[in-house]
Parts: structure tokens; sequence; C-alpha cells
């Protein structure tokens, strides 16, 4: 098993924070090989404290700005959809209301071909 994993991880090149990844995630498989053979009594508890050590690595990301964002163009589509197609209330639509409104005004926003004596300009 543990040929397996090596020849994995060596296989591309790797990150120190990816190669530290692989350290945990060898522990963890060896801890619950060993629980299910009978030589290691409290597995479980080995191969919690290892999930803790694996999850601590992540580090959070922060979704605020990114969620303002949303918010933000969401506010402005249902202006739009309001102003445009004359829908009193867009934010009590459901999901495939809201998005087939979106479309319609998206297809009603598309410059339109103007011909003048049979050229376009």
């Amino acid at each position: 098993m543990e040929r397996e994993i090596e020849a994995y991880r060596l296989s591309g090149s790797m990150t120190p924070e990816v190669s530290n990844y692989y350290h945990y995630l060898r522990k963890r498989t060896i801890a619950i090989c060993e629980g299910v053979q009978g030589k290691l009594k409290d597995y479980e508890k080995e191969v919690q404290q290892i999930d803790e050590m694996i999850l601590s690595l992540q580090k959070p990301e922060r979704y605020a700005e990114r969620e303002t964002e949303l918010i933000r163009n969401f506010d402005k589509n249902c202006f739009a959809l309001t102003n445009h197609l004359k829908i009193q209330e867009p934010k009590k639509l459901s999901v495939r209301e809201f998005l087939g409104a979106m479309q319609e005004l998206k297809e009603l926003m598309k410059p339109q071909k103007r011909q003048l004596n049979g050229k376009s300009y």
C-alpha cells in the first residue's frame, strides 16, 4: 500500500502543501488499515485527529465580497426586469421564471439590425 501511495505522490511535481496533505492521508490510510486488521485498538480516534489536522491545513476563504457582489447584481437585474418587462415583484419569481425573464430581457436588449434602402446600418 505504501508503494502505491509513494508512486502516486512521486508521479507529479508537488508543492509542499500538497505533499503535506499526502503525508496525512497516508497516515490516515494506514490507521484505518491497522484498525481493520485489529492492530490499532482506537483507530477511530486516531483517524479523527488526522482528519482535524487535514482540515486545519485548509485556510478559510472569504466570501463576503463575492456575496455582496452577487446581491448587488441580483438587485440590478430585478430593477431592469421591473423597468423593461414591467414585472412588479421580480424577487418573488421562482428560479425558472427569473431566468426566463432574464433571457427575455437579454433578447430585448440585443441591438436590432436596421436597414435603409436595403443596406444594414
